[in-house]
């Protein structure tokens, strides 16, 4: 926002930031970003490097600032569900406390691409996201029965959003199996 005139500046501060803070605790505003940033890139920046990775995604990006900021509120309000499981479908809020069980917050970057897919775009159904929902566990789960380390899963994630825009299956469940399958 420090580029922009003091007016536009507390424009968008009012009307976009001051929501993303109250969706979002700052204990998760970073975590957010760096998600969001990790959605976006296929890349994970290390928490120190936040800030200055979202302002050379943004800059590269060459968008407006509300376009942006609009997004970003779309994908807080889902970012806080994943938190709180709030959100008003009880189905998901199971699938997301079994995530929080599992202790497995490195799928969020994909669950907000899958999110944006329902809630955003329309492109999927709650029973797709269900489906992709079944899919994700059912991976991570024999990955814990199989005493596999969880540190590779991050990186399963980051670059989940790739690897489905390439695969031609019309069905997003599809698409996250072979993607999974894939993976050793």
């Amino acid at each position: 926002l420090m580029s922009e005139e003091p007016s536009i500046q507390e424009e968008l501060y009012n009307t976009y930031w001051s929501k993303l803070e109250e969706l979002l605790p700052s204990q998760h505003l970073v975590d957010f970003f760096r998600d969001y940033i990790t959605l976006k890139t296929s890349k994970i920046p290390k928490k120190d490097d936040v800030y200055y990775t979202f302002k050379k995604y943004h800059n590269a990006l060459n968008c407006d600032l509300t376009t942006l900021f609009k997004e970003l509120t779309n994908y807080a309000k889902y970012y806080d569900w994943f938190i709180s499981c709030n959100s008003n479908n009880p189905k998901i809020n199971s699938y997301l406390k079994d995530l929080q069980e599992l202790k497995c917050t490195t799928v969020y970057p994909f669950l907000l691409f899958l999110f944006a897919e329902r809630f955003t775009e329309n492109k999927i159904t709650n029973d797709d996201l269900y489906q992709s929902f079944d899919v994700i566990f059912s991976y991570i789960i024999r990955r814990l029965l199989c005493e596999y380390p969880t540190n590779s899963l991050n990186k399963i994630f980051a670059s989940m959003k790739l690897a489905i825009d390439k695969n031609k299956k019309p069905v997003m469940e599809a698409k996250i199996s072979d993607v999974l399958l894939s993976k050793k």
